[in-house]
């Protein structure tokens, strides 16, 4: 009895919290660093936000994901003011959306890509759109396998 004791005692926690509970709080964690990211971008909105205004439907957005039962989309991708969809993120969507969905697009434009010097892809997308359009042909070549 001693020795199980020890043994459970000697176990070390876990780094990643597990179970439903643990996965819900990684996920929120990913939302909360997904606001951050775009703050600067022109920031995330809710789904239902937008459609009467842009005069899209709701779920044809090139880049959306769902969080918390709530459909979002980073405001990058719209012109500001009529919401039309941006030419330059148009064209990398089109070069990722096979191999990856709108959780993983968001986040890979939000993220430090190594292809682009640690640069995160929506800040260098209107500065050199050809190195991020290489970045993601690159990315989506390593996700499709």
């Amino acid at each position: 009895m001693l020795q199980t004791t020890f043994a459970a005692r000697a176990m070390p926690a876990p780094l990643v919290p597990t179970g439903p509970r643990g996965l819900d709080a990684l996920r929120d964690r990913a939302f909360i660093d997904l606001l951050r990211a775009y703050r600067c971008h022109g920031g995330l909105a809710r789904e239902s936000q937008l459609p009467g205004r842009c005069g899209a439907p709701a779920g044809s957005w090139p880049i959306r994901f769902e969080w918390s039962g709530v459909g979002w989309l980073p405001l990058f991708q719209f012109e500001p003011g009529t919401l039309a969809l941006r030419e330059a993120p148009r064209r990398v969507i089109a070069e990722l959306s096979p191999a990856f969905d709108g959780w993983s697009m968001a986040t890979w434009f939000a993220e430090p890509n190594s292809w682009l010097d640690g640069a995160r892809p929506v800040k260098r997308l209107d500065a050199d759109l050809t190195a991020v359009l290489e970045a993601a042909r690159v990315d989506r070549f390593i996700a499709a396998g």
